[in-house]
């Protein structure tokens, strides 16, 4: 049997430690990266913008977090969004955002009903590459300007189901829906408030997290 010199042997004991060792910041940026579309012009307000990044949209990032997943949020104009004492770290610009680098989508409702053109081409393109797009009230709105709704199951709530973007789908009622690559729920925190029904948002989340394993 072949003996090192004592040096020899430290150098090669030191190099085996330092490839079995993590970079120091690497775990972060190996996780899957989930890409949420916000939007801040809540038509009803500071408070229900509060409530939209509290209650819905950061609990989205934590939810997600916890599952092994990084999270980058995109708005329009690339802005903090902050209401009250609530606040919502952004990213990018939609216009910016590059989806490949995203193993999913999902969209929060947020008080809010605006269809952004960018974000209707994001979900078209993450769609077009077959990784699970997801939405809440709100959000459905954009699925369906996508047109990844049509013939799909979907929810949405009573209020948004007679918008023309969703008719070519198949409305499944409120609760949270899975229809292939497609997640949908109608109960955001507002909706919940408003008609006492369950909030959606945990049961999305879980279910969108289970959908990006596969």
């Amino acid at each position: 049997m072949a003996h090192f010199p004592a040096k020899f042997a430290k150098i090669l004991l030191l190099s085996i430690v330092g490839l079995a060792a993590p970079l120091s910041g690497g775990s972060a940026q190996d996780k899957p990266v989930v890409l949420l579309i916000a939007r801040g012009d809540a038509v009803y307000g500071a408070t229900a913008l509060e409530r939209g990044i509290d209650k819905e949209a950061n609990v989205i990032i934590r939810k997600l977090n916890e599952q092994g997943y990084a999270v980058e949020v995109a708005t329009e104009d690339g802005k903090d969004l902050q209401a009250g004492g609530s606040k919502l770290k952004v990213d990018e610009k939609l216009a910016d955002v590059k989806v490949t680098r995203y193993a999913g989508v999902i969209i929060p409702c947020m008080n809010n009903t605006t269809v952004p053109a960018s974000a209707v081409k994001i979900v078209q393109d993450m769609h077009g590459r077959g990784v699970p797009v997801a939405a809440q009230n709100g959000g459905v709105l954009i699925l369906g300007a996508a047109g990844v709704l049509k013939e799909r199951n979907y929810a949405i709530s009573d209020d948004l189901k007679w918008d023309p973007t969703v008719q070519n789908g198949v409305l499944k009622g409120v609760g949270v829906v899975q229809d292939g690559d497609i997640l949908t729920s109608g109960v955001c925190p507002a909706q919940a408030m408003k008609t006492g029904l369950k909030d959606g948002t945990d049961e999305l989340v879980t279910t969108f997290a289970a959908m990006l394993k596969k």
